[in-house]
């Protein structure tokens, strides 16, 4: 996860993907990126250990659309879909 601020990247216990915690404006908010957006948009298989290396090998590209998700959010949390 080269030059991210995403940390904490695990499996999701809310969707089937991954959440990571992004500090953005001194807030620690919430990213969610379901199975299905990482399979389509980066590549990963349909095994969970694969989400995990599409977040750790994308990682800028999924706190790039975190940040663009949250400039338009009201809430702590947002679930990426689009890269």
């Amino acid at each position: 996860m080269l030059n991210s601020a995403l940390s904490e990247p695990r499996l999701s216990d809310i969707i089937e993907g991954i959440e990571a915690t992004l500090t953005m404006y001194g807030r620690s908010l919430r990213v969610v990126v379901s199975a299905e957006a990482l399979q389509a948009s980066l590549g990963a298989g349909a095994i969970p250990d694969s989400w995990l290396t599409a977040e750790q090998q994308n990682a800028r590209a999924i706190e790039q659309a975190a940040r663009r998700a949250f400039a338009k959010a009201t809430k702590d949390t947002v679930v990426v879909q689009r890269f």
